[in-house]
């Protein structure tokens, strides 16, 4: 997808990605297999929705947390995580994970990084801010959601780094 795209057509085409994302179920998940230039097409998109006011796309209407979302769903397939990494979009959910976010989207970030930590947790552990952007989000949530957060926390923090959760008396 190069060159300039109407952005009305950019928004139907991201409204029929969205869609398809969402309606696969799990068992169904090899058809989320996605090309290359759908992984650049949503970058441009999550970037544009980065730059813009409230984290919401100018161009196609859409906020970062909804393309996210989307993204998530498209890491069902393992294809699709490695090529989400590959794709640069580890620092994007780093972004969303700073304590100015909107909920909703340090949400969906902590989600993305738990399922492309099944088949990518050595690029996360290697990509700057994203375990102290995890830790922080469970801290500023701590005493609004204690035993919730306290269980996903050690969950994320399982899978990320194992040696050191297990030893730890942090959670």
């Amino acid at each position: 997808m190069s060159g300039k795209i109407d952005p009305y057509l950019l928004t139907y085409l991201l409204a029929c990605l969205l869609l398809q994302a969402f309606v696969i179920s799990e068992d169904e998940n090899e058809a989320l297999n996605s090309d290359e230039s759908t992984f650049q097409f949503i970058h441009k998109l999550l970037s544009g929705a980065l730059r813009g006011p409230e984290h919401r796309s100018l161009t196609s209407g859409f906020s970062a947390d909804e393309v996210v979302a989307a993204l998530n769903k498209l890491a069902a397939n393992d294809a699709n995580k490695q090529r989400i990494v590959q794709s640069g979009f580890l620092p994007m959910y780093v972004q969303l994970l700073q304590p100015d976010c909107r909920v909703s989207e340090l949400i969906e970030a902590t989600q993305g990084i738990w399922i492309l930590a099944f088949k990518c947790r050595d690029d996360l552990l290697k990509e700057p801010g994203c375990l102290e952007g995890i830790l922080i989000y469970f801290e500023s949530t701590w005493n609004q959601c204690f035993l919730a957060d306290r269980t996903n926390g050690r969950a994320y923090a399982t899978v990320l780094c194992p040696s050191v959760c297990l030893s730890s008396d942090l959670f």
